[in-house]
C-alpha cells in the first residue's frame, strides 16, 4: 500500500487541500493540475474573487502522507505476523489500520463529499472498515482457557 502511494504522488493525483505549510506542494501537471480552477470546479475549493483560474495552487501532499502511514502500517503488521492468535486477527489488524489511516487522511483530501457531519464517504468507510477490524480481533483473539477454582 506505501509503496503504490509514491505512484499517486509520481502522478499527482489524490493530493489535498490549499496548504501554505512546510511540505505545502503543486502539483501543475498533475491528473488533474492543482489549479484554482479544478480545485474550485471539482472539489468545491472556494477562493478569493480575482483569483487566477489558471494559477497552480500548493496543496497538502496527502499522497506522502498515505505512503509514511502505509510504512508505518506495514511495520506495525510485520511485527505481528507470527503472534500467536487465531486465523483472520492479523487482517482484523490490518482492517483497524487501515480503517484509521483512511479516517486520518481524509481530513486533508481535496474533496467535496463531505455528507454526514462533516465526514466524507471514505470516512465513512473507514469507520465501518474499522468496526469490522475491531470486531475480527474480538472474536479471532485466543482466550484463556477456564480458571480452575480450588
Amino acid at each position: 500500500y506505501s509503496v503504490g502511494r509514491t505512484g499517486c504522488w509520481a502522478v499527482g493525483d489524490d493530493y489535498g487541500r490549499p496548504f501554505n505549510g512546510f511540505f505545502a506542494t503543486q502539483f501543475p501537471e498533475g491528473a488533474p493540475p492543482s489549479t484554482a480552477a479544478v480545485m474550485s470546479q471539482q472539489f468545491g475549493v472556494q477562493f478569493p474573487a480575482g483569483t487566477n483560474p489558471t494559477d497552480v495552487i500548493a496543496v497538502y501532499p496527502t499522497q506522502l502522507y498515505e505512503t509514511i502511514m502505509g510504512f508505518v502500517m506495514f511495520a506495525i503488521l510485520w511485527r505481528f505476523r507470527k503472534h500467536a492468535q487465531l486465523p483472520g486477527w492479523l487482517f482484523g489488524l490490518y482492517c483497524i489500520l487501515a480503517g484509521i489511516e483512511r479516517f486520518i487522511v481524509e481530513f486533508f483530501r481535496a474533496k467535496d463529499d463531505r455528507i454526514v457531519i462533516g465526514f466524507s464517504t471514505a470516512q465513512i468507510i473507514g469507520i465501518a472498515i474499522l468496526t469490522i477490524g475491531v470486531a475480527l480481533v474480538a472474536v479471532r483473539t485466543k482466550r484463556a482457557g477456564p480458571v480452575a477454582t480450588a
